[in-house]
């Protein structure tokens, strides 16, 4: 298939899963329900989890080219030959022009306790990649390994409440990047969190982003006024009401929208990560619970993520350890 007619069936699946996004807390354990007697949105937030993907380097992802004996092959419609909920398996997936054979790598859930934020559970897999990385459509890259991450999680008898995935929510050209993409055929409510900043119409470019964060740093702003504080709305329109340390500047699309915000959730970091609606969440609620997950620069349950899969990257490329990863898995289970 031309890669043109790939591109415009990506576009217009992502118009159709842009609305069915929800903008708004929309989680019975966020909302807190009737009775709540606490001040505290996440008092019933007690699993969060993080997805990454890490590659392999370019050598050993040649060498893995003619062969997939070790991995799932994952295509923009699934799994191997095992269909995900909300989609189909090509019965001759191809790859789109330009494509590699493959890009070998692994992708990592990790579930951490909220909000002490101790790993509770871990999925790993390593996978095959037939899909090129094209900005604006990592979804159909790396949606489908999270799919079945959270499948074998949900095996496992684990059910994250909340995922943060390593990209965009409605921070995206289209508004449906890929933590909004996953929310929609998860259903589960969804944040993204990216350290670059993609291109958007209307938006800052991000050194001009990175400055003006700095600015804020220096002077912060004057907090919400009680008024304020009491409409949803505006605190959609202003979710950067910042702590002392913290530093926080919505990010606002040319025609006034507001699409996330550049949050420097850890005081000890100056440069700003990309926070955004995914999916059953309201851009002030999901800045809150980021920071609340930041030891450091990026959210702990993705910055677990990336270093366990990164360190199964590692572990595979030692010849005498290639093999299931299911050791490492139930070694953080038994913690």
């Amino acid at each position: 298939m031309a890669l043109a007619v790939v591109l415009e069936e990506w576009e217009r699946e992502q118009a159709a899963l842009r609305s069915r996004v929800i903008r708004h807390n929309d989680a019975e354990w966020l909302a807190g329900g009737p009775d709540c007697a606490t001040d505290d949105p996440f008092s019933q937030l007690q699993l969060v989890a993080g997805l990454d993907i890490s590659f392999f380097p370019s050598a050993a992802n040649d060498a893995a080219a003619a062969s997939t004996d070790n991995a799932s092959c994952i295509t923009s419609d699934g799994l191997g030959a095992s269909p995900l909920p909300g989609t189909t398996v090509a019965e001759e997936p191809t790859p789109a022009a330009g494509a590699a054979a493959g890009d070998r790598a692994v992708a990592a859930l990790a579930v951490l306790s909220f909000p002490d934020l101790q790993l509770r559970h871990l999925e790993l897999l390593e996978l095959q990649l037939s899909v090129p990385y094209l900005p604006g459509l990592l979804a159909y890259r790396e949606v489908p390994a999270y799919l079945e991450l959270l499948q074998r999680a949900a095996a496992a008898g684990v059910h994250p409440q909340l995922l943060m995935v390593d990209g965009f929510g409605v921070l995206h050209p289209r508004r449906c990047g890929s933590a909004s993409h996953l929310g929609v055929l998860a259903g589960l409510p969804t944040v993204g969190v990216a350290k670059s900043l993609l291109h958007v119409e209307g938006l800052l470019p991000e050194r001009k982003v990175r400055a003006a964060v700095a600015a804020a740093a220096a002077a912060p702003a004057a907090p919400a006024t009680a008024s304020e504080a009491a409409s949803e709305k505006t605190q959609d329109k202003r979710p950067c009401s910042s702590p002392p340390g913290d530093t926080c500047l919505p990010l606002v699309a040319g025609d006034g929208e507001v699409l996330g915000a550049a949050v420097c959730g850890a005081a000890s970091s100056g440069r700003p990560i990309y926070v955004s609606v995914g999916h059953r969440i309201s851009l002030a609620s999901a800045v809150s619970v980021v920071r609340r997950c930041c030891h450091h620069r990026v959210p702990e349950p993705i910055r677990q993520a990336d270093l366990l899969s990164r360190a199964e990257v590692r572990r595979l490329l030692q010849p005498s350890n290639a093999g299931s990863a299911t050791a490492l898995c139930q070694a953080v289970d038994e913690l």
